[in-house]
């Protein structure tokens, strides 16, 4: 095995695909348990990036908790997991939230799908800050 086999890619915009897949093959146990765990643990944060985790506060982790919880019942019966980064509308943005990174379920007929923004970034998606933007 290489030493590139063991690098964590770097959250932005190109891994976003690297993201969704990791998100499909752990989902649901890592991401109910500790989703800011599964997030350090598969990907490269910045000192900045890791640092945000820690200032997240209880009912943001508690709320997106939720979510993946209430995703996962979704999935049991047929949903599918799906995620995109999208530009804030110019009146919303921040010079370090400009992006954000939606996840949402596609559900099966009559289930009502689920939608949360879980992050957002500056206009390189270089530096993410964590909950709903």
């Amino acid at each position: 095995m290489n030493s590139q086999d063991n690098k964590k890619p770097v959250f932005g915009p190109e891994s976003l695909e690297a993201f969704i897949s990791k998100v499909n093959n752990h989902f649901p146990d890592e991401l109910r348990s500790d989703w800011r765990g599964f997030v350090k643990n598969q990907f490269h944060t910045t000192p900045e990036q890791g640092q945000s985790f820690d200032h997240i506060p209880d009912y943001v982790i508690k709320e997106i908790q939720e979510f993946f919880n209430e995703a996962a019942l979704q999935l049991k019966h047929g949903g599918q997991l799906h995620a995109k980064i999208v530009k804030r509308p110019a009146k919303k943005q921040t010079p370090t939230a400009v992006h954000e990174v939606h996840i949402g379920t596609e559900s099966p007929a009559l289930t009502p799908q689920l939608h949360i923004v879980i992050a957002h970034c500056d206009s390189h998606c270089r530096n993410w800050g964590w909950g709903p933007g």
